[in-house]
């Protein structure tokens, strides 16, 4: 997973909520890649990722700014 926004400007405009971090994270807080492993969660029912932005988002730069990539999956047994 990678997130792009590191603009410290934006510090507390927007929290990523998911089952994957033990608490939500400031979005420029998780700025690069993370590398999960999904196994762990087999004792949740559905992996969430819930970006939520505190101001109107209507402008591009934001929308922009709460972009992630998610990619590469390997399944394990």
């Amino acid at each position: 997973m990678r997130f792009y926004y590191n603009n410290p400007n934006g510090r507390d405009k927007i929290t990523v909520k998911s089952n994957l971090f033990k608490k939500p994270r400031d979005i420029i807080d998780l700025y690069g890649e993370h590398v999960f492993q999904i196994d762990k969660l087999s004792e949740q029912k559905d992996l969430y990722i819930n970006i939520e932005h505190h101001s109107p988002s209507s402008l591009a730069s934001w929308v922009n700014a709460s972009r992630l990539w998610i990619g590469d999956f390997k399944f394990v047994n």
